[in-house]
């Protein structure tokens, strides 16, 4: 009986070890990936302490991972198509184990890690993540689309659309800043299945969403949003439009920052010369 239970022990305790040894792992790989976006001066301008701002990311990133969501959605959807992308999204290392990286990748083009300057407060967006008074909008309309926890931790101490925003615009916090931020990136996840289950024209044409990548993709497409033409340098400044070119960027400094494991090999583009999308393969 001693030796019997003896033997539980000594697994139950191994299983510990191992699981530890794994957020250590992920905890360690998110860091340095992080890390290695901010070493790049196009991606990071700002002057606080650069190891306390990635800790912050990884765990407010990881607090507001779309785990639940993608398992809800797989419960619940009677699209075999949905939910087949969406347990191929939750499997994904990308959600498992980078999504912390995801959130900094955009963050990386929104403000370049900038939390309390004036140049990141504007009209047209504010702080670490440059956030909208549509996209917070959203959350308190459309609640169903966002975490149940998420929600319920925005709401503790914001009522409404106006409380939330005018604390986003006044008290210049990073740390709501970037919660409210992978929130909705959260939530755009959710979006952007629903599109693809309704065949909607906010999906381009041409694009191959069987990549949890490439969903990704659409989600830092659609978190920016704007539809404005704009010069792609990687094109010889031929025209294509902020979203394309923001969605297409997020991904490949994504892609550079995760290690090979990760298994991010597509993503898509607009050719201006074809004036197509085209799926496109990760040089490996």
């Amino acid at each position: 009986m001693f030796t019997e239970k003896t033997s539980k022990l000594d697994a139950l305790v191994d299983d510990l070890v191992g699981k530890i040894q794994k957020k250590e792992k992920t905890y360690k790989e998110n860091r340095n990936g992080i890390a290695s976006i901010m070493s790049n001066p196009e991606d990071c301008r700002t002057d606080d302490d650069k190891y306390d701002l990635i800790n912050r990311i990884i765990k407010i990133g990881n607090q507001n991972n779309p785990k639940k969501i993608l398992s809800d959605i797989i419960k619940n959807t009677k699209d075999k198509k949905v939910k087949k992308k969406a347990q191929a999204l939750l499997n994904s290392k990308i959600i498992s184990d980078y999504f912390p990286t995801f959130v900094a990748s955009i963050i990386a083009q929104e403000s370049q890690f900038r939390g309390t300057d004036d140049a990141v407060f504007t009209p047209n967006g504010q702080g670490m993540m440059q956030l909208t008074k549509v996209g917070v909008n959203n959350i308190f309309h459309n609640p169903a689309n966002y975490d149940k926890d998420f929600i319920k931790r925005i709401k503790k101490n914001h009522q409404n659309t106006d409380t939330l925003f005018n604390a986003i615009q006044n008290n210049r916090d990073a740390d709501l800043n970037m919660a409210v931020g992978s929130g909705l990136l959260s939530g755009y996840v959710k979006t952007i299945l629903q599109q693809i289950s309704n065949d909607s024209t906010s999906i381009p044409k041409g694009i191959n969403t069987d990549e949890p990548e490439v969903i990704m993709q659409l989600v830092a497409r659609a978190y920016n949003g704007n539809g404005a033409d704009k010069k792609d340098k990687k094109h010889d400044d031929k025209i294509s439009t902020v979203r394309d070119i923001y969605g297409r960027d997020v991904i490949q400094r994504f892609q550079r920052s995760v290690p090979k494991e990760a298994n991010v090999t597509r993503y898509f583009e607009y050719n201006p010369d074809t004036k197509k999308f085209v799926n496109r393969r990760f040089s490996s």
